[in-house]
């Protein structure tokens, strides 16, 4: 069993290509690397900000990528729980803990756990300019918050454990 992490889709979202620099078949670029990369046992951590496209749509992309599928909800998630999971997530939260890592969509304050994963900024990342909000700046600098970002990725979900390692080496000062 592998834990992959995914965040900010944005399936069927025309606008996020012009956004963050995305090639125009983004949506296609995640949905075959998803198709290709899970397993049966496998478990998939979307950290929100799932689609922009129909909940047929999303229904027919979650049917074809195997394995659990866990969403933590994102700033534009705005179906119910019980939609999402009628169209193929398997449990869907605002947060989850997996070890000590805590996953969220946006980066949050890290209180009990070692790191935080989550997604939100894009390609902008903590100390762009441009970032979203200047509030989480403050994160980068810090080395308790993992940004996954598709961007920066290659269009693909992350082993997690990939990204403890990241924070671990950070904390050791490689």
């Amino acid at each position: 069993m592998k834990r992959f992490i995914i965040a900010d889709t944005h399936f069927y979202h025309d606008n996020i290509a012009k956004y963050c620099g995305r090639p125009t078949n983004h949506t296609e670029l995640l949905i075959a690397s998803l198709q290709s990369i899970m397993g049966e046992d496998d478990i998939l951590y979307h950290l929100g900000d799932v689609t922009f496209g129909s909940q047929d749509s999303l229904r027919d992309i979650l049917s074809g990528i195997k394995g659990k599928k866990v969403l933590v909800r994102g700033n534009h998630d705005a179906w119910s729980d019980t939609r999402f999971m009628e169209l193929g997530f398997d449990m869907v939260c605002t947060a989850i803990a997996v070890g000590n890592a805590i996953l969220t969509h946006k980066p949050i304050e890290v209180a009990h756990f070692s790191v935080n994963i989550h997604g939100h900024l894009h390609n902008l990342g903590y100390d762009d300019v441009l970032s979203y909000e200047e509030e989480y700046r403050k994160f980068g600098a810090d080395g308790r918050h993992i940004l996954y970002s598709p961007e920066l990725e290659g269009y693909k979900p992350v082993v997690i454990e990939k990204l403890v390692a990241k924070f671990n080496n950070r904390m050791k000062g490689e």
